[in-house]
């Protein structure tokens, strides 16, 4: 969410789930929420989101001790479900702080920093990617299903592509983007896309072992290949360094990092190369069809 959409209403629930979490006799008027901000700074993934700044009012340090062991993510993310708000991600575990510190008297305080997001996230974002192209596969199985498989010089050609592929998929698409770390965000703690990455990599070199073989032993480049090549690696690569780069974009000026632009050059500029060996394909099999037809008895 948005810190506009943080409304009273809404801080008055988040204040409540938090109250709820802590125990230890501690009321929503104990909760002071001392500062909502944008998470512009941080890195995210297709969210909105919001660094909330909580303190709470104990009754003596045995409490707040008590409160935050019981300020735990899992346990804020259960109560703030219980008052309809999305899950949130613990920055900053909570920890007793004395008066002084605080400005408020008479009190301790257990302070904790959380930062609350839509729930659009690094699953939701793979399961998309994914989705599409299943869809971009399946149309592209579609066309090609009767054509025939490209033979000779041809084949020779765009295999050589299929190696620059292979090598662009290891040295930008996985190695360039998690030395920068790219793929680094706030609310993917276990690297869920930077795995997606390499598990894509992964299958476009088995698809080129596979091309290898076909290339090697029958002179020919097999058109399921050419298909799970376009869809399932370059085509999802692209969808998947593009969402990336509009985040990044999206956190402010200069976030976008030159791997990832790389990475989506490249995957898009192989797609088109796969697109149009499919067109090709495509025309050879409707001349070979057209010649048939014309053929005397």
């Amino acid at each position: 969410m948005t810190a506009t959409e943080f409304d009273d209403g809404k801080q008055q629930s988040f204040k409540e789930a938090i109250a709820r979490t802590a125990g230890q006799a501690v009321r929503a008027d104990h909760v002071i929420i001392d500062k909502v901000e944008e998470m512009s700074t941080v890195r995210r993934l297709l969210t909105q989101g919001i660094r909330i700044v909580v303190s709470l009012k104990a009754l003596d340090k045995i409490a707040a001790d008590a409160i935050t062991t019981n300020l735990t993510q899992e346990g804020i993310n259960r109560k703030l479900e219980e008052v309809g708000l999305p899950s949130a991600t613990l920055l900053v575990a909570a920890a007793v702080v004395d008066d002084t510190q605080s400005n408020v008297n008479g009190t301790q305080i257990a302070a904790l920093e959380v930062e609350a997001s839509s729930l659009m996230g690094p699953g939701a974002t793979l399961g998309v990617t994914l989705s599409v192209s299943l869809v971009f596969t399946g149309v592209a199985t579609w066309i090609v299903w009767d054509l025939p498989p490209i033979r000779d010089k041809a084949a020779r050609s765009l295999y050589l592509l299929d190696l620059l592929d292979t090598i662009f998929d290891w040295g930008s698409s996985w190695t360039g983007t998690n030395l920068e770390g790219v793929f680094e965000f706030s609310n993917d703690k276990d690297r869920v896309l930077s795995w997606t990455l390499c598990a894509i990599s992964i299958v476009g070199t088995v698809l080129f072992i596979l091309s290898s073989i076909s290339m090697w032993y029958f002179k020919t480049r097999s058109k399921r290949i050419i298909v799970l090549q376009l869809g399932f690696e370059n085509f999802a690569q692209g969808i998947l360094h593009i969402t990336v780069a509009s985040s990044q974009a999206s956190a402010g000026p200069g976030n976008v990092h030159a791997s990832v632009i790389i990475g989506t050059v490249q995957a898009l500029c192989f797609c088109g190369f796969q697109i149009f060996e499919l067109k090709d394909l495509a025309g050879a099999g409707n001349q070979v069809a057209s010649s048939s037809g014309n053929a005397g008895p």
